[in-house]
C-alpha cells in the first residue's frame, strides 16, 4: 500500500499514451530515473514487471502464499521509497530481487517461533500436481534459505552469477559455492528414490 492507501500495483483504470509508451519501450533503468523524479506511471509499469519475479522467490522462501505475498508488497513499497540510491551497478532486477531477500530476513528474524519451510509442507498447490514435482519441491525445502536462494536466483529467475551476488551482497564465488552445494545436495536427494 502507498501512503494513500492504494495498492502499489494498482494500474490505471483509463489506458493513457504515457503508459503505452512506458510499458513497451522503456527498459528498467530509464524507468528508475522516471520514477525518482515522481513518475507514476512509470512505478505501476516497473511493479508490474518485477512482482512476479519478487513473489515466486518469496513463496519458495516462505512456503506461503500470504506471506509471499505480504512481503512482495514489502519489497516494492521498499524499491518505491529507495529508488533513488538505485546505483546502476547491478540490473534492477537483481537489486529488487536483493531487496525481496532482506525483506525475507527480516520478516524470519521476527518470527522465530516459526518452522523452516522444510518442516511443514507447501500450500501451494502447482507442488503437488505430479510426483516428481513434490520430490523436487520437497528437495528445494531441504535446503537451507542461502543455498535456496541462490538455486532459485539462478536456475529459477534466470539471473547471472554476478546478478545472484549482487542481489544477496555476497561475492560471486559465494553464489559459485553455494549453486554448487544446492545442486549437489538436490541430485542427492533427487536420485534417491
Amino acid at each position: 500500500m502507498d501512503p494513500h492507501g492504494e495498492r502499489l500495483l494498482a494500474l490505471p483504470t483509463e489506458p493513457s499514451i504515457l503508459g503505452t509508451v512506458i510499458e513497451g519501450r522503456m527498459d528498467d533503468s530509464e524507468l528508475a530515473g522516471m520514477i525518482a523524479q515522481g513518475c507514476s506511471e512509470a512505478w505501476r509499469t516497473l511493479a508490474a514487471r518485477h512482482h512476479a519475479p519478487a513473489y515466486r522467490l518469496l513463496l519458495h522462501l516462505t512456503g506461503r502464499r500470504e506471506d509471499a505475498e505480504d512481503l512482495a508488497q514489502a519489497t516494492l513499497l521498499r524499491v518505491w521509497r529507495g529508488i533513488g540510491t538505485y546505483d546502476g551497478r547491478a540490473p534492477l532486477r537483481a537489486w529488487i530481487l536483493g531487496i525481496a531477500w532482506n525483506e525475507f530476513g527480516r520478516w524470519r528474524r521476527m518470527r522465530p517461533w516459526m518452522p523452516l519451510l522444510g518442516e511443514r509442507p507447501s500450500e501451494e498447490p502447482g507442488f503437488r500436481r505430479a510426483e516428481e514435482s513434490q520430490r523436487l519441491a520437497e528437495a528445494l525445502r531441504s535446503l537451507t534459505p542461502p543455498l535456496r536462494a541462490a538455486f532459485l536466483l539462478c536456475s529459477v529467475e534466470q539471473l547471472s552469477i554476478a546478478e545472484a551476488a549482487a542481489a544477496l551482497s555476497v561475492p560471486e564465488g559465494t553464489i559459485k559455492r553455494r549453486l554448487h552445494d544446492a545442486r549437489a545436495r538436490l541430485r542427492e536427494l533427487l536420485e534417491t528414490p
